[in-house]
């Protein structure tokens, strides 16, 4: 089962189910956190991801539709290592860049894009993903 870490090792989590979609997001927010090619997220069941040491801090903002994105991230050293949105619900959205497995994170490839209209002209598409211009 794949674990992941903030970069300073203080906030850990295990993912124990295999992720319901792999996904490349170019939102203005996911730029923001991640840098001007989006982050890619793996959408977990909330009952296969788990925090094995910290706690996390959260940060919560209103996504497109009106409703809450909350952020969750390391007190000490700042990285997001997961996200939940209500329009979601029952789903942890993992960042898969937080995984301690250089095996897993190379097998990441994203089966969907989302937000496109925001993705900046230099960063190529994902070949054979699904391409949306919003949310899924």
């Amino acid at each position: 089962m794949p674990s992941g870490s903030c970069m300073c090792g203080a906030l850990r989590y295990e993912i124990t189910s295999v992720p319901s979609a792999k996904i490349a997001c170019h939102c203005l927010p996911c730029r923001k956190t991640a840098g001007p090619t989006g982050s890619v997220n793996f959408l977990v069941p909330e009952e296969g991801f788990r925090i094995t040491s910290g706690t996390p801090k959260q940060w919560s903002r209103k996504g497109d539709s009106g409703k809450d994105v909350t952020y969750d991230f390391c007190s000490t050293c700042g990285v997001y290592t997961s996200a939940s949105a209500i329009n979601y619900p029952g789903t942890i959205i993992v960042k898969p860049g937080t995984l301690d497995d250089d095996v897993t994170v190379r097998n990441t490839k994203p089966t969907t894009e989302i937000y496109v209209k925001h993705r900046v002209d230099w960063c190529p598409s994902v070949p054979e993903a699904d391409q949306t211009e919003g949310p899924l």
